[in-house]
């Protein structure tokens, strides 16, 4: 689903920025103004930019940067695991290297051929789309990896409750669904609770 038909135009226009640049002209700034963007922060390449992002609380990051060093790349990649956000990089670094660092480290969209105000709406757009995108497959996977895991907790209860009751497979899941119903529990939860047990009974 596209960002546009998330929340409106002016609602996106009106997102928070942080602007990072080692430019010695700053130009994304008049052209996040003009495009009604709220320029909240402007930081260096160089600013501990995870206790910016903290401060600030942008909505996204714009960075005007000649090359990326490792030391920025590291810092997007702990905003990336702690402060999630869509992040966009205009750069003179055509290095195919350089560009594969930059999406691992959480960059949503790498433009390496010079701001154009005319497309930077467009381009910002697209970015904040893509995120959305990717933090929704993150919460998907997310999802499949704890049923994943409350599966294997609740086959290991089921086989705890067999063994010392001397049950059924059947018997042992309806027993895990009980007790899940009587406490207002998930029945993973259920599980680690007779895992937990079995462990300290021995």
């Amino acid at each position: 689903m596209l960002i546009g038909s998330v929340i409106g135009i002016e609602l996106i226009r009106a997102m928070r920025v942080m602007l990072v640049h080692d430019r010695a002209i700053d130009q994304v700034s008049p052209a996040l103004v003009a495009h009604q963007y709220n320029v909240v922060g402007t930081c260096s390449p160089d600013d501990e930019l995870i206790v910016q992002a903290g401060h600030l609380r942008p909505d996204l990051i714009v960075l005007d940067v000649s090359v990326p060093s490792t030391q920025l790349l590291d810092q997007l990649h702990l905003i990336g695991e702690e402060l999630p956000l869509p992040i966009v990089m205009f750069t003179d670094d055509a290095d195919s290297g350089a560009i594969r660092r930059a999406i691992a480290a959480g960059v949503s969209a790498y433009i390496v051929d010079g701001l154009y105000v005319n497309r930077l709406g467009a381009v910002l757009n697209v970015a904040l789309a893509r995120f959305q995108e990717m933090q929704s497959l993150r919460g998907e996977l997310e999802s499949t990896r704890r049923s994943l895991n409350d599966r294997k907790k609740i086959d290991r209860a089921k086989g705890i409750l067999m063994q010392r009751r001397g049950i059924s497979e059947d018997a042992a899941y309806h027993s895990l669904r009980k007790l899940a119903m009587e406490r207002n529990q998930k029945i993973g939860e259920v599980a680690d609770s007779v895992i937990s047990a079995a462990a300290l009974l021995g």
